[in-house]
């Protein structure tokens, strides 16, 4: 059984923070920033329309864009109103329970008042106004919605092309029924006698560029099905890459990258997206939470950290004597963290405290269900929780998005495995280092 798998969109079996966030909604705490810095205030005004709604969640999302917090909003005739503090700009997701969990509505606060006008029988037209920055970040948030929704329908509904045949004026035709990943799309059917030799693959005409052409043998000739027009996935990294030139000199910028690139594990192009910010943009809150992601997937990162153990003992990683040291974060509560919890203590039981030590993270909120988890599971190794579920320090460190998510590092701090498929990918890495 897998310890983690990392496909663009979750199956069933993924248990993401994002999914999980609705089904665990027991913190209820203040809309407040942590942090040291100079705090400065901020206001959200909000109105509702549509489909009554018994519920409004409001929930702040920290660097990694890990829900932190979920408060219920008041609402007043349809109204409401939400005060705090923030050392630099926020982003928080309004929501019901009432609503399909998709139904979510991500907003960047700076200080000062932003507005937030909600339709509950379609919250795609919702409309936020603000600071430049609020309003840059909802000009991307509604065109990168609507790009992103074409590309999840594209891949989950539409395979392969389907050629049908017909006859028109006594001749065979083929036509194309069904695309796969295709955006703007217009199919030409013509024998091969009928067009120049060279291939149109790649020449802008008036429905967009060529981006395939399949040529397909039949007894009637060969046709060639033109596609024209950017598949959604690029028509999505455009749209990317567009707001992040229009903001590669503010914090949007950064979040904007961060969004696209890491929420969605394109993490082979974070690095090039970090490069097009300015330097004020990289150093920004987001911006080094960015830069933290890529140093950590490219095994560039050291990583070292102090826990208080669950015996109240204080630890600090870096003191380990273990060769390797694996950094596991877990939860009671992940049905999906459990079974694996069976296979990760059957490895530590294969090997010896010189060669391989545990650091178990849970994202628990309460010690009963955390520590009787722990025993029944037989999971060794060291144990420590903030018991604040989300709001877990070490997970942000790592950017933890999902559960259970597993680290494997060697003695001086050196990131070997990021969310290895199997146990045996630790054993082996393990041995190729002897």
């Amino acid at each position: 059984m897998p310890i983690h798998t990392k496909p663009e969109r979750p199956p069933h079996h993924y248990i993401s923070i994002y999914t999980l966030q609705f089904f665990i909604l027991c913190c209820t705490c203040c809309i407040h920033a942590s942090g040291q810095g100079g705090k400065s205030e901020f206001l959200i005004e909000g109105r509702l329309e549509g489909n009554v709604v018994s519920k409004l969640t409001i929930a702040q999302l920290d660097d990694s864009f890990n829900p932190v917090s979920h408060s219920d909003i008041q609402l007043v005739n349809g109204k409401f109103t939400v005060r705090g503090k923030a050392e630099h700009p926020r982003l928080f997701y309004f929501y019901s329970p009432d609503i399909t969990w998709q139904q979510k509505i991500i907003v960047l606060v700076y200080p000062g008042e932003t507005n937030v006008h909600i339709n509950t029988a379609d919250w795609s037209k919702y409309q936020v106004s603000g600071s430049p920055g609020t309003k840059a970040y909802f000009n991307f948030s509604k065109e990168y919605e609507q790009a992103h929704s074409l590309f999840t329908k594209s891949n989950e509904t539409i395979k392969f092309p389907k050629i049908v045949w017909d006859t028109v004026d006594g001749k065979k035709n083929a036509k194309i029924t069904e695309t796969y990943n295709c955006y703007l799309l217009k199919t030409d059917t013509v024998e091969e006698s009928a067009i120049a030799s060279h291939s149109l693959l790649g020449k802008v005409t008036d429905y967009g560029t060529v981006t395939i052409e399949n040529k397909e043998k039949r007894a009637t000739g060969d046709y060639i099905f033109r596609h024209y027009g950017d598949s959604t996935e690029v028509h999505m990294n455009k749209v990317v890459y567009n707001h992040l030139e229009l903001n590669k000199n503010t914090e949007v910028g950064a979040i904007i990258a961060f969004q696209h690139f890491v929420t969605h594990h394109f993490t082979h192009d974070a690095d090039s997206a970090y490069n097009i910010l300015s330097s004020n943009a990289q150093n920004t809150f987001y911006g080094k939470s960015l830069k933290n992601y890529i140093e950590l997937h490219r095994f560039q990162k050291k990583i070292d950290f102090s826990f208080m153990d669950i015996t109240g003992k204080q630890v600090r990683l870096s003191s380990l004597k273990s060769q390797f040291i694996l950094v596991h974060f877990w939860a009671a509560w992940c049905e999906n963290c459990r079974p694996q919890n069976k296979e990760l203590a059957a490895l530590y039981n294969r090997t010896g405290r010189d060669q391989l030590e545990f650091v178990n993270i849970s994202y628990d909120q309460t010690r009963t269900g955390w520590e009787a988890a722990i025993k029944t599971d037989s999971l060794p190794g060291y144990h420590t929780s903030e018991l604040r579920g989300f709001d877990n320090a070490i997970g942000r460190m790592f950017n933890v998005r999902e559960l259970p998510s597993a680290f494997l590092l060697d003695n001086k701090g050196n990131v070997l495995l990021i969310n290895p498929d199997f146990v045996s990918y630790i054993e082996n890495k393990i041995h190729s280092k002897q």
